[in-house]
């Protein structure tokens, strides 16, 4: 009982900003023989939204998302979970045999060589209903066998008191992702809070009007898509990029959103990764998505024209390049030749004083705010 208590008040600790959340994590992984412990969650498509792992480097996270771990397809235990009785501690080996683990790629590549390859999981209690699940596993090589009965006990006697804890962690995480978008709003920028799985998390009042418009992105079984083909394969090679990779460089990344069949000029969202909070509210959202949907007003081009001695075709172009639009783009909304815009390009860049496309929108971007 004592232990029991324990566990419960660092938890609660932890919510209140008061403990490190690797701490109140260990503090039930480590009594289970586990490497890590992991709060996640799942959302109705068995994919982790959400994730937070002690004792794990930056390589291990990486690792668990460049492994697919995060995803239902690939990792059984997150079904377990999401379909799982509220309360009940499962074993790995409860559903999965030694030849069945040995033939799937994430146990054998990476929770094999990370002494996670068995892992007891219990799906918290919500007090309010939610889309998905709580859970909370320990990940524990094989080595330490099947789970004992005083492991089990163990497990299923906290779920009440740190299911309180981790739901007030995530419910006040939320609120400040919201509060944070709608900041981004104030200064221009359309913001999509996104979680692990791309799933979104909070959206600011533009870029719900521009989902809702349908030009640019959609929301697919929970998912932000681009709708453009080749922009698609942009936004995801750049979330993988800043969730996996970025738990190693934590940088940002943009991808060039084309309209669907042209029905507007291009935009380019920035995304950003959201660091790790190490107590207090949870970062509920692993990635910023910024845009800003109109970067340049059209005008302003007859002021920057003048500004920089342009004629009016020449301040035309410049906009559009400001706005995100190609040298193909502008010919054929001009009805001149590509070569003809190139010219005119040349002249704009002499005159402001700058050497390429990114620096002449760059210029304008500035001038403009």
């Amino acid at each position: 009982m004592d232990d029991e208590l324990g566990i419960a008040e660092m938890f609660w600790r932890a919510a209140y900003g008061q403990e490190s959340w690797e701490c109140a994590v260990d503090s039930l992984a480590l009594p289970l023989q586990a490497r890590t412990g992991q709060i996640a969650m799942v959302a109705p498509d068995a994919s982790i939204s959400f994730s937070l792992m002690s004792r794990v480097s930056a390589a291990d996270i990486a690792g668990f998302i460049g492994h697919n771990a995060h995803l239902a397809s690939v990792n059984p235990r997150l079904g377990t979970l999401l379909h799982g009785r509220t309360g009940q501690c499962v074993d790995d080996h409860d559903f999965l045999d030694v030849a069945t683990k040995s033939r799937m790629s994430v146990y054998r590549d990476f929770f094999h060589p990370t002494g996670t390859s068995n892992a007891l999981t219990v799906r918290l209690q919500a007090t309010t209903p939610m889309a998905g699940a709580l859970g909370f596993t320990a990940l524990r090589p094989d080595s330490v066998g099947t789970a004992s009965h005083q492991e089990r006990r163990l497990m299923e006697a906290v779920v009440p008191a740190i299911s309180g804890a981790v739901e007030l962690a995530l419910r006040f995480g939320r609120m400040e992702t919201e509060a944070m978008t709608a900041a981004l709003q104030g200064v221009g920028k359309a913001c999509i809070a996104l979680g692990l799985s791309r799933n979104i998390v909070a959206l600011s009042e533009d870029a719900d009007r521009l989902l809702r418009e349908g030009r640019y992105l959609s929301v697919r079984n929970g998912r932000l898509h681009a709708l453009d083909g080749k922009s698609a394969d942009r936004l995801e090679a750049a979330f993988v990029d800043v969730t996996a990779r970025g738990a190693l460089h934590r940088s940002r990344r943009f991808a060039a959103l084309r309209a669907d069949q042209d029905r507007g000029a291009p935009i380019i969202a920035e995304l950003s990764p959201v660091p790790a909070r190490d107590t207090g509210p949870f970062a509920s959202a692993a990635v910023l998505l910024t845009m800003v949907v109109q970067p340049v007003p059209d005008s302003f081009g007859a002021a920057f024209g003048d500004a920089y001695g342009l004629t009016p075709a020449e301040a035309g172009i410049a906009l559009s390049i400001a706005q995100g639009l190609d040298v193909d783009m502008i010919a054929r909304a001009r009805g001149v030749s590509p070569d003809t815009v190139r010219t005119q390009l040349k002249s704009i860049l002499s005159k402001t004083g700058t050497h390429r496309q990114s620096e002449l929108a760059s210029l304008l971007l500035s001038l403009s705010r």
